[in-house]
């Protein structure tokens, strides 16, 4: 800002010019993502009002998308879906922007409606609590495919080097559904029949257009409204956020004490290891000798 003004950084908007350029020249977002990670090209670094920074990681395909896309390079707006003059002076010429376009939505069309509908619910919205954008993965095991949330500085290989937040990894159908039912009932307490009537919150889109941002804690998830969903006439924060008490659920299983029938934990005496040594090796003498006696008969 210069005179309460938006001036452009010559620098900065070099690099966005290129970016628009290698993409023509490439052809493809996963070419230009390469491209740029062996250029050594990041992110901008911001420092937050906490004092931790933001940014500074190599171009992922969700940030490559956005500056595709952003008709703010071009000296214009995007307000409630529609494309207006800005007040900021454009920083590339029409015909690059409306070349990146036109290659991009030819490329983008073939997607079709179910794949849209097997994407991440909370794509771009999450965020831990360091500021970082935890963007969808997931892993494969023994033929079942499950579905995370990452911060990008670990997704990245870039954690010794960007602190990312307390929690870096949740399970996406766990996250899903806690905010999809705290969502319900939020929505439902305040009687927003506007909003519950017409809105379907398993749908991706439906919930993009109700949520800015959600930061993931360690104990609670901060979900933060848009504007046009929050109430305008209060400056109470309860009416633009909402807090949800939450836990990362552990990744292994709890391992239990298999107590005797009708007994107590404390009525149970703990084994003493060479007890227990002595007990487990008895139990293996044993067996042997059952299947020596099988083999013999």
């Amino acid at each position: 800002m210069k005179e309460g003004k938006i001036a452009v950084v010559e620098e900065e908007a070099e690099l966005v010019r290129l970016i628009f350029r290698r993409y023509l020249e490439l052809g493809s977002v996963n070419e230009l993502v390469r491209d740029l990670q062996e250029r050594n090209i990041r992110t901008k670094t911001k420092r937050l009002a906490t004092g931790a920074t933001r940014g500074g990681i190599p171009f992922g395909h969700g940030a490559l998308y956005y500056v595709l896309s952003n008709h703010f390079y071009i000296g214009e707006v995007k307000y409630k879906n529609e494309i207006l003059p800005g007040e900021q002076p454009p920083i590339m010429d029409r015909a690059l922007f409306d070349a990146v376009r036109e290659k991009s939505l030819a490329q983008w069309s073939h997607r079709t409606i179910v794949r849209n509908k097997s994407d991440h619910l909370l794509t771009g919205l999450l965020f831990d609590d360091a500021g970082y954008r935890m963007v969808p993965t997931h892993a494969t095991k023994a033929g079942v495919r499950y579905r995370y949330y990452v911060s990008t500085p670990v997704l990245h290989g870039e954690a010794k080097t960007a602190s990312a937040g307390s929690v870096s990894r949740v399970p996406a159908a766990d996250i899903e559904d806690t905010v999809v039912k705290c969502l319900k009932e939020h929505l439902a307490a305040r009687q927003d029949k506007s909003t519950t009537g017409g809105v379907r919150l398993g749908d991706r889109g439906a919930v993009a257009q109700l949520i800015a941002s959600i930061a993931v804690c360690k104990d609670r998830l901060i979900v933060r409204f848009k504007s046009d969903h929050a109430d305008e006439a209060s400056d109470s924060p309860d009416d633009r956020s909402l807090t949800i008490p939450w836990q990362k659920p552990p990744s292994k299983r709890p391992r239990q004490i298999l107590l005797p029938h009708k007994r107590s934990r404390s009525e149970v005496r703990p084994e003493q290891f060479e007890r227990r040594a002595r007990l487990v090796s008895a139990i293996a003498r044993a067996v042997g000798g059952w299947m020596m006696l099988s083999q013999v008969e």
